[in-house]
């Protein structure tokens, strides 16, 4: 569950009563958050090398986040191969869905993050993930960007797509000073986040 003190008005709305209701931030940050991150929360540990000289005393400037996925984002991210089964004589082809995790990752630093991906469990099947990075020009802005692209609503007053960029499993996880980055990790045999396939109601209606 992810709150806000207000919708409109008072201090830093997710809308902008006085800019014809322009969504803030926080608002896309949130909307992301509700796609992304599904009702399973797993417990997340790391730990920081001497060369990551992270300010403060402690790892409070860096805050790392992981639920399971829900299925319409795995299945909106292209994480499926398709199989066929045969139900009376007929042949079907539907997608199978893999578990995966979503995590968030908040950067407080003033620098670069760079998180290690062999520690974040992965698939042999799946070779990439997916990557979702929000910046602003600084911290008191109401612009902000998605992968380097502004997020604001069309002239017909409809969202923005989210699109995000894929990125080899392998790769280096780059979190920006002052950003916010979703990850969706497609991960084989996670017992805790097992995606059932769709429906079959759905596949055979």
């Amino acid at each position: 569950v992810m709150g806000r003190q207000t919708l409109i008005g008072f201090n830093y709305s997710l809308l902008d009563d006085e800019n014809n209701y322009e969504p803030n931030p926080d608002y896309y940050i949130t909307l992301l958050y509700k796609r992304l991150m599904g009702e399973r929360v797993l417990n997340v540990s790391w730990s920081a090398t001497p060369n990551d000289n992270l300010g403060g005393d402690d790892k409070r400037n860096i805050r790392v986040y992981a639920h399971c996925t829900p299925f319409a984002a795995i299945e909106s991210e292209g994480f499926s191969r398709s199989f066929y089964s045969m139900r009376n004589a007929v042949q079907w082809n539907f997608p199978v869905i893999p578990s995966a995790i979503s995590l968030v990752i908040l950067n407080f630093e003033d620098s670069i993050v760079t998180i290690d991906p062999s520690y974040i469990p992965t698939s042999k099947r799946w070779s990439h993930r997916s990557e979702y990075h929000f910046t602003a020009p600084d911290i008191f802005s109401r612009i902000v960007l998605l992968n380097e692209i502004m997020l604001k609503v069309t002239d017909t007053g409809a969202l923005p797509e989210f699109l995000s960029v894929s990125k080899n499993n392998d790769t280096p996880i780059k979190v920006m000073p002052r950003s916010i980055v979703f990850l969706v990790i497609p991960i084989e045999d996670l017992s805790v986040c097992e995606q059932v396939t769709r429906p079959e109601k759905d596949l055979f209606r």
